[in-house]
């Protein structure tokens, strides 16, 4: 079973993190194993609730099957998954959290506000996607008809009420307890998060069934982009879920800022090959390679933990394309280091191990430890000749080169191989949604 990082911490929510202790890995591979269990199971309840439907195009939510339909789409791309998780928190924050707690607050209606901010932080705590998504379309849809339910009920406009310098509530005396009667049947923390819990889609209806009308006005708005991006990912433009996600983003400002845009392209063409000229392999200070590089030394980290220079005697930057890295151990011993776009493929012993997926990177780190303990010591060798087809430092490389260039110093880098990006210079703060109230 190969689960990708990305999947592990960003679906199932659990922090991977390898330990000295046996027991400790064990009991945290019993878990990942248990939570995609669970997450597939999940998947597989929204798929046969669909039935049929499950292939046709959704403009809108107007049923349960329509839902699970949505869910079902979503839920089996992790891509989909991230950018309709961020969309809907932005969303949903900003049309209805955001108002309804402003407008409880005018009201000094201090119970609701503090019981509706206590649901939202509970949710954002919610380390694994698909379970956040859960929690969030019942608070929203609940929000939702809380809100026409006062228009309904009592004639009150919640945006209008916002705007009034003055609120006469004794114009309104039963205000009180329209809000408390909808928090007690469609707001309760408890029949909410219990949605994180749920092993089946039978379980998730019986959370949204009474408030249905309100869950197809809270996902209006969204849906409709989604499709787009159901339509361009089964043309092959996957990148159209990024997109997407920008656009989904429902503020008043309605121009995209140009350092997201950037973010976008550059991950779109992070695989296209850069046309720069060939140039010898390098021999430099092992520090100037890894401040080139800071990607090869989060690997490093990785493998070798935050001490790894106690093991390491140098780093050779021995091939430009694909970028490739030879490691010198102190006990003499060597591996390399191969980018192959997204993570790092290790050479070790002869037998590569790309650290981008669970499974080979425990092999990987193993395959180090002999060599770090039991290795015998080479000497005079130069390291690097026989791995990867590379030859011996100082060597002129072969013509042609294959593989993405790896970023360096002074270039624009993909966001999934150097330092997290900065932000432009001269450039405002960017709005965001707050992890807590």
């Amino acid at each position: 079973m190969n689960l990708s990082r990305n999947y592990i911490e960003g679906v199932l929510g659990i922090q991977y993190t390898i330990s000295e202790s046996k027991s400790q890995n064990e009991e945290l591979h019993r878990r990942i194993i248990y939570e995609h269990l669970l997450y597939e199971s999940f998947l597989d309840t929204i798929k046969t609730y669909a039935g049929k439907a499950y292939d046709k195009a959704v403009d809108s939510v107007n049923d349960i099957k329509d839902l699970a339909v949505v869910l079902g789409r979503v839920f089996s791309s992790f891509e989909f998954l991230d950018s309709f998780s961020q969309s809907l928190l932005r969303y949903t924050y900003t049309t209805f959290i955001d108002p309804i707690l402003k407008f409880l607050d005018k009201i000094k209606l201090t119970q609701a506000a503090a019981s509706i901010r206590d649901l939202y932080n509970k949710m954002q705590s919610e380390s694994s996607a698909w379970k956040k998504v859960l929690i969030l379309i019942p608070l929203g849809a609940g929000i939702a008809y809380l809100i026409n339910w006062l228009k309904k009920k009592a004639g009150v406009v919640v945006g209008d009420w916002l705007k009034a310098q003055d609120i006469d509530l004794s114009k309104i005396p039963n205000i009180k307890d329209i809000v408390m009667n909808v928090l007690k049947s469609y707001l309760d923390p408890k029949r909410i998060l219990k949605a994180a819990t749920l092993t089946a889609f039978t379980g998730f209806i019986s959370i949204i069934q009474p408030i249905m009308e309100a869950v197809q006005t809270y996902l209006a708005p969204i849906i409709p982009k989604f499709k787009q991006a159901f339509a361009a990912l089964d043309a092959g433009n996957p990148w159209a879920v990024r997109l997407v996600r920008e656009e989904t983003n429902i503020k008043k400002e309605s121009k995209m800022k140009k350092s997201e845009l950037r973010d976008i392209i550059v991950e779109a063409y992070v695989e296209v090959l850069r046309e720069t000229p060939e140039i010898p392999a390098l021999k430099t200070s092992t520090q100037l390679i890894l401040g080139k590089f800071p990607t090869l030394k989060k690997s490093l980290v990785k493998l070798l933990t935050h001490e790894f220079d106690e093991f390491v005697e140098d780093v050779r930057w021995v091939a430009p394309k694909p970028t490739t890295f030879t490691i010198v151990l102190k006990n003499g011993q060597t591996f390399n280091m191969k980018w192959e776009g997204k993570d790092f493929d290790a050479n070790i012993e002869g037998k590569n191990y790309y650290l981008g997926t669970v499974s080979t990177y425990q092999q990987a780190i193993d395959a180090l430890n002999r060599i770090l303990v039991s290795g015998p010591i080479s000497k005079g060798e130069e390291p690097g000749a026989d791995q990867f087809g590379g030859e011996a430092p100082g060597a002129e490389p072969a013509a042609g080169g294959g593989g993405a260039e790896a970023p360096v110093d002074g270039e624009e880098a993909p966001a999934d191989f150097g330092a997290e990006p900065e932000a432009e210079a001269g450039g405002g703060p960017e709005e965001e949604v707050p992890t807590s109230l």
